[in-house]
């Protein structure tokens, strides 16, 4: 499955699961994008930790400074104010 597909499918099962909870929340909605990196069968175990102890590693730094790191580790061109729309 390609990651738009499974993005696509994520965000309309949890779209309508939230309407279903939470039926008096008006707007919610998924922003428009959304970015996906793979990981290397050798890096499992590392993701696995990193998984583990985003609790902690969140309180030095947050989501967004984390994402433009990892776009730019990986040369993506990005518009720093399309990030979050």
């Amino acid at each position: 499955m390609s990651s738009s597909v499974f993005a696509k499918r994520v965000k309309g099962a949890s779209s309508a699961w939230f309407k279903k909870e939470f039926p008096d929340c008006l707007g919610f909605s998924w922003q428009e994008g959304f970015g996906s990196f793979s990981v290397s069968l050798s890096q499992l175990d590392r993701v696995r930790r990193y998984i583990q102890r985003q609790p902690e590693h969140h309180k030095t730094e947050t989501y967004l400074e984390e994402y433009k790191k990892l776009l730019r580790n990986h040369q993506i061109e990005f518009n720093e104010g399309e990030l979050l729309d």
